[in-house]
């Protein structure tokens, strides 16, 4: 047996670190802090697990997301009431994404926004 062909496609995982698109801004009334979650591909549930366990691991413990399979959406709740900003452009200025990535690709596939 002998291989002939391979096709391996270009891949950009869905969350990346190299790209900066794994990190967010959560600010509340008293602290800003950078979430990040690790690299690699995510289903809906599975980037919500990730993400409530970084806002768990900031100190963050009683906000969570959940996804809905219905509308595709993730929603970030307080359980104490108090009011939270997010901020999903935030760029790391250490990641010079622009010359890593193809010019294919929208801008905001740079970011969890």
């Amino acid at each position: 047996m002998k291989v002939v062909d391979v096709q391996i496609p270009k891949m950009i995982y869905t969350v990346s670190s190299m790209l900066g698109s794994n990190k967010f801004v959560i600010t509340d009334s008293t602290i800003t802090s950078t979430i990040e979650i690790p690299s690699g591909s995510y289903t809906g549930q599975d980037i919500t697990a990730a993400i409530n366990a970084a806002l768990i691991a900031a100190g963050y413990a009683t906000i969570s997301s959940s996804f809905s399979i219905i509308t595709g959406l993730i929603t970030f709740v307080d359980s104490g009431a108090a009011s939270f900003d997010l901020d999903f452009s935030f760029v790391d200025a250490s990641c010079n994404q622009f010359t890593q990535t193809g010019s294919n690709l929208y801008k905001d596939q740079l970011t969890l926004g």
